[in-house]
């Protein structure tokens, strides 16, 4: 009795690791949805990267630190390494991976296959990176059938917001930035009406409610042009946030 119930135990416990290493591997089988990689059903979480380890040096990450989560402190640690593995189960080998710019200086992916890797940074001179309303994004190419291991590296020395990475196909890229661009844009001409709306209403009334209304207004355009690609594409700026950004929302509220 004690031997059939140790052997069940030991069963349960195989099925449970072999569940909880298909849990970690991502099966790409749809193009037009998007897979989120900061995600625990995929990955371990962020992983505090080594000192003085460059990410093209990486051989393993069995030895790394345990898992941080999704909630990584830049003030504890500047450098975060995200693991996940990947098939590609389409028919589709053309990819697009989206990191957010939530703060993060220049972020680096590597894409590692059996026989070959490549280093892709997410800078601002990057020519084959592509800059959107939410942060900026990359091709990758991902042969159908084949098992990849895909590491993006994020930097940051200062407060940062959580990340949003995903990975989608080119097509549904198009898609989803022309439909963030879109709400995006609305946002901001509400944002323009309500500033231009106020102002017109101040001069016509003399309250200084109005005021107070159209300044509040006009600093939260200055937060949402701040937070969009803008300074980026026009002052070539980094995405790395300091206290100005603070500051500013404080002044918003």
């Amino acid at each position: 009795m004690l031997l059939r119930t140790l052997s069940l135990l030991l069963a349960g416990l195989f099925l449970l690791s072999a569940q909880q290493v298909q849990a970690d591997t991502l099966s790409l089988t749809r193009t037009d949805f998007r897979y989120p990689l900061a995600s625990l059903d995929y990955s371990a979480g962020f992983i505090p990267a080594k000192d003085g380890v460059a990410l093209q040096d990486i051989q393993t990450l069995s030895d790394s630190p345990s898992e941080f989560g999704l909630n990584p402190d830049f003030r504890k640690h500047s450098r975060y390494w995200l693991h996940t593995q990947i098939v590609n189960n389409t028919s589709d080998s053309h990819w697009v991976l989206h990191v957010s710019n939530f703060g993060f200086e220049q972020p680096t992916i590597l894409v590692r296959g059996e026989n070959e890797q490549h280093i892709e940074i997410l800078q601002n001179a990057n020519l084959n990176a592509d800059i959107n309303t939410l942060g900026r994004a990359v091709d990758i190419q991902l042969i159908p059938g084949k098992e990849y291991t895909v590491i993006v590296e994020l930097t940051a020395y200062k407060k940062a917001w959580d990340p949003y990475i995903a990975l989608m196909s080119k097509q549904e890229y198009r898609i989803w930035k022309a439909t963030t661009d879109l709400i995006y844009k609305t946002a901001i001409g509400i944002i323009i009406g309500m500033i231009i709306l106020a102002l017109i209403c101040w001069l016509l009334m003399a309250e200084a409610t109005f005021l107070w209304a159209g300044v509040s207004s006009l600093l939260l355009l200055l937060y949402y042009l701040d937070r969009s690609s803008l300074p980026a594409i026009f002052l070539n700026s980094s995405y790395e946030k300091n206290q100005l950004l603070w500051i500013l929302v404080s002044c918003t509220i």
